[in-house]
């Protein structure tokens, strides 16, 4: 997977070109002029102050990019680069604004012709970024390859060769991606450790409040600000995660309730959980992929999470019937993607709970998972 860096990609956007694919994705003139008047007319100065004392360069109109910080700019920066993905033969692409990844398959015996490919395609996209206006920077993007077997992603990351116009790009064992830090073994060991350090942080920092707030609202501080670190993206690395990372996550927890409820070191936590309703973590995590799930098959989206939920097509009136298909496969290794465990969770609902309202499917989810933690 190649992690491309454009610079300053939203400063960069020529306007004249972004309207042309305004009106290609069919908005009518009336919706055109509006944006025409929204990106143009517009300056900008720079502001320097030092103590009592301001220093204002003269203002200077801005011809190209969209407004920083606004709602409308990453949206509008998806439409400007929505047909990059047209330049690829073999790779596909996942897009988030201006980040963007490429990323393509290979058997190990295949190394020299995916070297060539992926090297092809990645200045097919920078030709692309030419094109448009954009600065596809070599040295801040950056080259990661997954792989089951260790050994093989080390040799193959050491004489690994991408080169953007001469300059190669990076070779790195992790890269942070839409927030999430991605190893090439795929553990997130070192998005967790980094999240930890964070999190015992703030714990620390709210710690000198301990003999002032009730149990309620110190918990509700931990949950808020220490707690909900671990929420985002968990739904990616759940199953990845190794028993030890796990541990690590729930002592996290556990100091969050010994802080909130005044236990004492020696007592277990479990019962606290249970007394109060909490979920541990991994329970957490799985309320919420359960609840992700109920979410794609409800809405269709997205698509491509979707497309993984294939029903059994047979016309007996089997207990199975409505239970997603497992895909085939051969390794281990797959059974921790969100394809396998996912599907795995959801088909040992019964009919009933999966055509739950939303609402209810929540709190039936939470009620037996807290079942289980009590058992």
């Amino acid at each position: 997977m190649a992690f491309l860096d454009f610079s300053k990609a939203f400063d960069t956007i020529n306007h004249e070109m972004l309207l042309a694919k305004l009106k290609f994705f069919g908005l009518s003139d009336k919706s055109i002029a509006f944006f025409k008047s929204y990106l143009e007319d517009r300056s900008h100065c720079v502001i320097l102050k030092e103590f009592e004392s301001c220093a204002k360069s003269t203002f200077s109109p801005v011809k190209t990019g969209v407004p920083q910080g606004s709602i409308l700019g990453p949206l509008l920066f998806s439409i400007y680069v929505a047909d990059m993905h047209n330049v690829l033969t073999q790779s596909k692409i996942l897009q988030y604004a201006d980040d963007s990844q490429i990323y393509l398959s290979f058997s190990p015996n295949n190394f020299p012709a995916f070297q060539q490919t992926f090297t092809k395609e990645i200045n097919m996209i920078n030709k692309y970024a030419h094109d448009h206006n954009l600065k596809l920077n070599a040295s801040k993007s950056s080259i990661i390859l997954f792989g089951n077997n260790k050994n093989q992603v080390a040799n193959f990351s050491n004489v690994i060769n991408i080169q953007i116009q001469n300059a190669p790009l990076p070779v790195v064992t992790e890269a942070k991606n839409l927030g999430i830090v991605f190893d090439n073994n795929l553990s997130f060991e070192t998005h967790i450790k980094k999240k930890l350090g964070i999190a015992y942080m703030r714990l620390k920092k709210i710690n000198s409040l301990k003999k002032y707030l009730p149990s309620n609202i110190k918990y509700y501080l931990c949950n808020s600000l220490v707690l909900s670190l671990f929420d985002y993206g968990d739904v990616v690395y759940h199953n990845s995660l190794s028993q030890r990372t796990s541990k690590s996550i729930q002592k996290l927890q556990n100091a969050c309730m010994r802080f909130a409820f005044n236990i004492d070191f020696r007592s277990h936590i479990t019962p606290y959980l249970s007394d109060n309703s909490i979920l541990s973590m991994s329970n957490r995590r799985r309320s919420h992929i359960f609840n992700f799930i109920y979410k794609i098959i409800k809405s269709g989206k997205p698509p491509y999470l979707r497309d993984l939920f294939n029903i059994r097509e047979h016309t007996h009136f089997t207990r199975n019937r409505d239970d997603f298909i497992i895909q085939s496969h051969s390794s281990a290794n797959f059974q921790r993607s969100f394809s396998y465990f996912a599907i795995q969770m959801w088909n040992r609902l019964s009919s009933e709970v999966k055509n739950y309202p939303p609402i209810v499917f929540r709190r039936y989810i939470n009620t037996i998972l807290l079942d289980e933690q009590k058992a």
